[in-house]
């Protein structure tokens, strides 16, 4: 197995006979490395290797380079594409309705947009004796919170905090 993703190319390709592809997409046909070697090497491009577990493998004329400029390309406006902010939202068992209306609407806000919000809720001192409080805080956050997004695992809950994530449901 190769370390490298990329795939064979001219003298790299050990197979003997190989399946030739043209640089216009046309099937040569079967024959010699060599003779596909020769034929790349009049129209100045380099015999590639695609499909290396067919019998024979498959080579087609190309650009190497160009090729591989346009699949890390492809890669990097895969890669952008498909970000994901996690917005993080920390309350209080002990918080006042405008303040949980506006946490509630920065929420809304964040999943609209598609991204994932993290909801916790810090307990201190002796509101760690009443995890429940927490716990009906999150539950309601979640049921005002359903239309737009869903919880992507159970509500977890640790000594001094309860949380959940929250992702879109346009995902």
């Amino acid at each position: 197995m190769r370390k490298s993703s990329q795939p064979l190319a001219n003298e790299q390709i050990r197979a003997t006979r190989v399946r030739l592809i043209d640089q216009d997409g046309n099937q040569q046909g079967e024959m010699h490395i060599k003779d596909a070697r020769a034929l790349a090497e009049e129209v100045g491009l380099d015999v590639v290797e695609v499909s290396p577990a067919a019998k024979p493998p498959v080579v087609r004329i190309m650009d190497q380079g160009r090729e591989r400029f346009r699949q890390e390309k492809k890669l990097r406006a895969d890669r952008k594409g498909s970000k994901r902010h996690v917005h993080q939202l920390r309350l209080t068992p002990v918080i006042a309705d405008h303040d949980l209306d506006t946490k509630r609407r920065a929420a809304e806000r964040f999943l609209k947009k598609g991204d994932q919000v993290l909801i916790s809720v810090q307990m201190r001192g002796r509101q760690k004796a009443h995890p429940e409080m927490a716990r009906q805080l999150i539950d309601r956050l979640i049921e005002e919170l359903s239309e737009l997004g869903q919880p992507m695992r159970p509500v977890s809950q640790d000594v001094g905090a309860v949380q959940v994530t929250l992702a879109p449901l346009n995902h």
